[in-house]
């Protein structure tokens, strides 16, 4: 590792390798957490779903374990729905970005939305632990505006006003399915 700017560039693995997984799965993990903005200011904007997709498995695992340690009762159920959860919404984050970039900024890859969501996911290595979740949901929306910014070419304004939509209109679809939600809960919990 060298201590020049370009040696630091050149450190940085920029998509997981799906060879050398476990190494190249700490590796991003680190560039993400320590230096988010060079990672995605390096990431491919395409390049295939498997690395990303392979990267957000690992962490929706360890996510689905640590909440699980947790849970007393039906625990396979709950792991199932927070395992179902953890890999969904970065798909659907990234639809919603996609809509709301493309409106407003102009239109960009999907692939490139799914990349920034699926590696800013990192957070749920920690949001699994009781109260993190309020630290770690704010870190994951501002590596999501890193990565518009970087990954995207957006200004950071720009970035800024698209993850403010995209939060209003995932919390707005969230709460506009609590009916249903609480419809299933009560057929769950008669069992």
């Amino acid at each position: 590792m060298g201590d020049t700017p370009k040696d630091r560039k050149q450190d940085l693995e920029y998509d997981l390798d799906p060879e050398h997984m476990i190494v190249s799965f700490f590796r991003v993990m680190n560039d993400l957490l320590v230096r988010p903005r060079a990672f995605f200011g390096g990431m491919p904007a395409s390049g295939g779903y498997r690395p990303p997709v392979m990267f957000l498995l690992m962490c929706s695992i360890v996510f689905t374990v640590g909440s699980s340690t947790y849970l007393a009762g039906r625990t396979w159920l709950f792991a199932l729905i927070f395992f179902a959860n953890s890999m969904a919404m970065p798909f659907f984050t990234a639809f919603v970005l996609h809509i709301v970039v493309g409106m407003f900024f102009g239109r960009r890859n999907y692939e490139t939305m799914f990349r920034i969501n699926a590696y800013a996911h990192v957070t749920q290595l920690a949001a699994w632990i009781p109260y993190f979740g309020y630290l770690t949901e704010p870190w994951r929306f501002f590596l999501i505006g890193a990565g518009l910014a970087r990954a995207c070419g957006l200004k950071w304004s720009y970035a800024l006003v698209s993850v403010v939509i995209t939060f209003v209109v995932i919390l707005l679809f969230v709460w506009s399915l609590q009916p249903v939600v609480f419809y299933f809960r009560s057929i769950i919990t008669s069992f």
